[in-house]
């Protein structure tokens, strides 16, 4: 009996997970995005006066 509970366990998380998927796929055309053309990768200005050294107390 207790292969069968594991099966439909099983089929219950995966449906969990689909959903997510599905609801974050349907959740994406809403948030606007740059096109991949259009990216950088280029850090934020402020980036060094983040770096460890800042936080050094001394």
């Amino acid at each position: 009996m207790r292969g069968r509970e594991q099966h439909v366990e099983r089929k219950i998380r995966l449906w969990v997970v689909q959903q997510e998927h599905n609801r974050l796929r349907e959740a994406q055309p809403e948030r606007f995005e740059a096109p991949t053309s259009e990216r950088t990768d280029q850090r934020r200005p402020d980036a060094d006066a983040l770096a460890p050294e800042h936080w050094r107390l001394g």
